[in-house]
């Protein structure tokens, strides 16, 4: 088997793919370059909660991070629990250089795919994962309403796992 080298038109998505492949997404606010948190409020106790990762960032981590920022914004405003009401993927596809179709030949990674060939045709295509989130928040609902998520609890089990700055609030 006779490997091809990287041509410039190849060689550019790939070095981005892997640039992009390198990191996952970190558990902080969205920037204007890279992926994080953000969240727009409907009112006092509504929310849409939205992560958006990088390529390296798994769908469940994606969801996991939306969930802790929501947990989150919810002890910040001094609720104590709080319910989604929607949840929805937020994937992206980034398409770099012009479409094509890909062939059996072409280099397919865990979220990527590239040409095999240089053609005035290349490029590829990037696949970002992301999580969206309407959510309530409510204050000592009362016992036995369900479909709630205790803020503190979700805090506490997912904070540590994404953020090493996250310190779990005092009780």
């Amino acid at each position: 088997m006779r490997l091809h080298p990287l041509r410039p038109a190849v060689a550019l998505p790939v070095l981005l793919a892997t640039l992009l492949v390198a990191c996952a997404t970190p558990y902080r606010p969205q920037g204007l370059v890279g992926g994080g948190f953000s969240e727009s409020w409907r009112g006092d106790d509504k929310v849409v909660v939205t992560f958006n990762g990088s390529t390296a960032t798994r769908p469940a981590v994606a969801e996991d991070m939306a969930m802790l920022r929501a947990a989150d914004l919810t002890l910040a405003r001094g609720y104590t629990h709080f319910a989604v009401k929607h949840a929805g993927d937020n994937d992206q596809a980034v398409h770099l250089g012009q479409p094509r179709n890909f062939s059996p030949n072409d280099y397919i990674f865990p979220y990527a795919a590239f040409p095999a060939e240089s053609s005035t045709n290349s490029g590829g295509t990037l696949y970002t994962h992301g999580a969206r989130l309407y959510v309530v928040l409510l204050k000592d609902p009362p016992a036995g309403t369900t479909g709630l998520y205790d803020a503190r609890a979700v805090h506490a089990d997912l904070g540590p796992l994404y953020d090493e700055q996250v310190k779990p609030p005092a009780r």
